[in-house]
């Protein structure tokens, strides 16, 4: 019995493939806007940097994204699609727009919307926990099959962490 058990968890890997390394240019999208939050949160702290960045009509400020809008979920309004989109989560903001789960939801919704256009979502959150990531996995991978990357970022303290999904 539990070796079939066994072959039966190994099938399953078929269903839920081990993500892929992300595109270059994704990649360096990554790197580029957690580099310029990061010199954010050098001068301002968390909270001010959420309310700077959302504050703005759906898109990032031009001093984070360059020339090309980026999607800001939470917005103050809805936002048009666009390749990358920046996700923020608080937990101090727990039962508000700014709680993960809240803030997830949207990520799922714009990831669907937006099939054809967005390409990967940068999630900075400061709480990272098994009871609240669970929800979200399986809409994770399913975008990760269909070539859509939610990326997740812990800040601690001025800190930006680059952090994995929990694999199955």
């Amino acid at each position: 019995m539990k070796t079939s058990m066994m072959t039966m968890t190994s099938a399953d890997i078929l269903y839920f493939p081990k993500s892929e390394p992300l595109p270059a240019e994704i990649e360096n999208f990554v790197a580029d806007i957690t580099e310029s939050l990061g010199r954010m949160l050098k001068d301002i702290p968390y909270r001010e940097l959420i309310q700077r960045v959302s504050g703005h009509e759906g898109t990032v400020p031009s001093e984070l994204s360059g020339s090309e809008p980026i999607s800001v979920i939470p917005g103050r309004q809805k936002a048009i699609c666009t390749t990358y989109t920046l996700a923020i989560a608080s937990e101090s903001a727990a039962k508000r727009t700014f709680g993960f789960s809240n803030v997830m939801r949207e990520v799922r919704s714009t990831l669907i919307d937006c099939e054809r256009i967005t390409r990967a979502v940068v999630l900075l959150t400061d709480v990272w926990s098994p009871r609240l990531i669970d929800e979200h996995l399986r809409d994770i991978r399913a975008h990760e099959r269909q070539g859509r990357f939610v990326v997740p970022h812990l800040v601690a303290g001025q800190r930006i962490i680059r952090l994995n999904w929990p694999r199955d």
